[in-house]
C-alpha cells in the first residue's frame, strides 16, 4: 500500500488516491461514503485543474495604446487574457475602486478559463507608475516578462485629461487651469465630486514616464522586459505587434487586422452624457449595458440629424504656449527617456526649442 501510494505520488496522479481512499471506507451494505480525505483530495484536483498564473505583463502607461495590444494579443490562440483589462492586483497603494481584488485566489480565478497550452496575461496601466507593483509581479513570477508602452508625456496627460473629462472625473475643461490645480487637489481642495481617486488628477505624476522607466529597467532584466513606443506602434502596428509575439516565444499567427481601439473622444453630447451619466449610479447597476447599447445608437443613427447643439463639443487642443509650458514641465522626463532608450526625442520639444 505504502509503495502505491509513493508511485501515485511521483507521478502527480491524484485522483487514484481520492478513488482509494472512498473504497476503503465504503459501508457493509455496499453503500459509498466519501470520507473528509477524499473530499480534501478531490477540491485540491479541481483547483489544481483551474490554478493559472499570469506569465507576462503590460504594465502601462495610460493612452500609450495599452488597450489596442491588450485587444490584438487577446485574438492570438496561444494567448489567454482575461476580459477585466486593469485588474491592478500588484499596485496595493490603489484604492479600492482600481484594484479589482486583493484576494490572491480571486485573482488567480480571472486566468482559470486559460488553456494549459495558452500563456496568461494581463494589462494594469498604473503598475507602470505604481513605486511597488513591478517589484511584486517579479517577487510573484521570477521569469514574467514585462512590456510597458509609453509616448510623448505631453501628449499622453493631454489625452489623460480629456478621458477623465469625458468620464466626468474632471470638471475643468481647460487643460492649463487643471494643470495649475493640482497642487491644491493633492491637499484635497477643488477635487471634483465623481473623482473617485483624486491621484488620478495629478498629471504630472501619471506621466513622469522618464523616473518610470528608470525603475522599470533596473528592477526588470533586459531579457524579460520590452518597451515599446506609441510613436512606432501607431506608424507600424502589425510590425511592432510581430516583436511582441517573438519577445513571448510564441509563434507568428499572421494576424492583419489592427482596427483602431480605445481613441480619444470626446462626449457623444455634452448635455446628454450628463442626464446619461446621473442615470448611471450604483442604485441602479443594471442599466449600464442598456446605455451602452443606447449610445452606439444615438452615435450612429441619430446625433447626425439632432441640431446643432446636441452636437458633440469640438475638442480643442491646448494652444502653442500651453504645450511649451508643458514641455518645460516634462523636459527632464523625456531627456531620461531618451537615455534609457538611447533614442532622439527632440521632435517633442518642438515648441520649446522653436520659443
Amino acid at each position: 500500500m505504502c509503495l502505491l501510494f509513493l508511485l501515485l505520488i511521483s507521478k502527480g496522479n491524484y485522483a487514484p488516491l481520492a478513488q482509494l481512499d472512498r473504497a476503503l471506507v465504503s459501508g457493509a451494505k455496499g453503500q459509498r461514503f466519501e470520507s473528509s480525505r477524499a473530499r480534501h483530495l478531490s477540491k485540491k484536483i479541481k483547483f489544481r485543474k483551474m490554478t493559472h498564473t499570469p506569465d507576462f505583463f503590460i504594465v502601462g502607461a495610460p493612452k500609450c495604446a495599452t488597450t489596442a495590444l491588450y485587444s490584438y494579443l487577446k485574438e492570438h490562440p496561444g494567448i489567454f487574457m482575461p476580459h477585466k483589462k486593469e485588474p491592478h492586483y500588484f499596485a496595493d497603494e490603489l484604492s479600492d475602486y482600481f484594484v479589482v481584488t486583493r484576494r490572491k485566489e480571486d485573482y488567480l480565478e480571472l486566468f482559470s478559463p486559460a488553456e494549459p497550452s495558452q500563456l496568461c496575461g494581463e494589462a494594469s496601466v498604473l503598475y507602470l507608475q505604481s513605486e511597488e507593483a513591478i517589484q511584486k509581479i517579479l517577487s510573484f513570477n521570477p521569469d514574467a516578462k514585462l512590456i510597458a508602452m509609453v509616448r510623448n508625456p505631453v501628449d499622453a496627460a493631454i489625452s489623460f485629461h480629456l478621458q477623465n473629462i469625458k468620464s466626468r472625473y474632471e470638471t475643468e475643461e481647460n487643460f492649463e487651469k487643471a494643470w495649475n490645480l493640482q497642487a491644491l487637489r493633492g491637499q484635497g481642495q477643488q477635487v471634483p465630486e465623481k473623482a473617485r481617486d483624486p491621484s488620478m488628477l495629478q498629471y504630472k505624476e501619471l506621466f513622469s514616464l522618464g523616473s518610470q522607466l528608470e525603475r522599470f529597467v533596473k528592477l526588470v532584466p533586459k531579457a524579460q522586459r520590452k518597451i515599446i513606443v506609441f510613436d512606432d506602434f501607431k506608424k507600424d502596428t502589425k510590425a511592432v505587434y510581430k516583436e511582441v509575439i517573438e519577445f513571448l516565444g510564441l509563434p507568428n499567427d499572421k494576424a492583419d487586422d489592427f482596427a483602431v481601439v480605445n481613441p480619444t473622444t470626446n462626449h457623444m453630447s455634452p448635455l446628454l452624457e450628463k442626464r446619461l451619466l446621473k442615470i448611471r449610479c450604483q442604485k441602479y447597476p443594471l442599466i449600464g449595458p442598456v446605455i451602452y447599447f443606447f449610445k452606439r445608437f444615438y452615435i450612429y443613427y441619430i446625433r447626425p440629424v439632432l441640431r446643432p447643439d446636441f452636437q458633440p463639443a469640438p475638442h480643442q487642443k491646448p494652444d502653442k504656449a500651453v504645450y511649451a509650458i508643458l514641455e518645460k514641465e516634462f523636459y527632464d522626463e523625456i531627456i531620461k527617456m531618451e537615455k534609457v532608450l538611447n533614442r532622439d526625442f527632440s521632435h517633442w520639444l518642438r515648441h520649446t526649442n522653436a520659443s
